[in-house]
């Protein structure tokens, strides 16, 4: 084999490989987020293009109990789950009422098989360093077609601290048939985290 020729294979062998790397680590952030890091607070802000715009923060306590608290717009209510149950405050958190139980493992199991599938056919998947809030952090990005979405086209970037292993940030761009939304989430680990316990 010419020597050009076997160069130019190798560096399409490298090139593959790293490739099929990536998508791995973006179907890997897709799927399992942030994995055994205990309670966090994330910062979500989320537009919804050509109309409104919400902030809030979510708590949550690493075993699939949270409760998302709403800043603006500041009238609407919160929800907390729990388990298999979900409640709604309308008072900031001072009451809660019941809503309605659910099969919260089968919905987390549901949600990683369709995110798992979604991944496989991912396009544009990029990695690669960017610095955020003063710290060098991983960056991958990459777009797929949601099935729990009908088919919505979904493009995810995700900045991961390299020390750590922590997404610290995550940005999220919608776009389906009507409907268009960017969401940023920006995440932080917290260790005095105490749900509310209505029952």
């Amino acid at each position: 084999m010419k020597p050009l020729m076997f160069a130019l294979i190798f560096v399409a062998t490298a090139g593959s490989a790293l490739a099929d790397s990536c998508h791995d680590r973006f179907t890997e952030l897709l799927v399992e987020g942030n994995q055994e890091m205990g309670p966090v607070r994330i910062h979500i802000t989320q537009e919804i293009v050509g109309s409104t715009t919400s902030v809030n923060y979510h708590h949550s306590d690493g075993e699939g109990n949270g409760m998302t608290e709403m800043l603006e717009p500041a009238e609407s209510p919160w929800s907390l789950f729990l388990g298999d149950k979900m409640y709604m405050s309308t008072d900031k958190g001072e009451n809660w009422k019941f809503i309605n139980s659910f099969d919260a493992e089968k919905s987390r199991a549901d949600m990683k098989s369709g995110l798992t599938n979604d991944a496989a056919a991912a396009t544009g998947i990029l990695c690669g360093e960017e610095e955020f809030d003063g710290t060098s952090h991983e960056v991958v990005e990459g777009t797929y077609a949601s099935s729990m979405l009908d088919g919505a086209e979904i493009y995810n970037k995700y900045w991961v601290n390299k020390q750590t292993g922590w997404i610290s940030k995550s940005y999220s761009h919608t776009k389906s048939t009507g409907f268009e939304s960017k969401t940023t989430q920006v995440i932080e680990s917290v260790s005095d985290l105490a749900l509310p316990k209505p029952e």
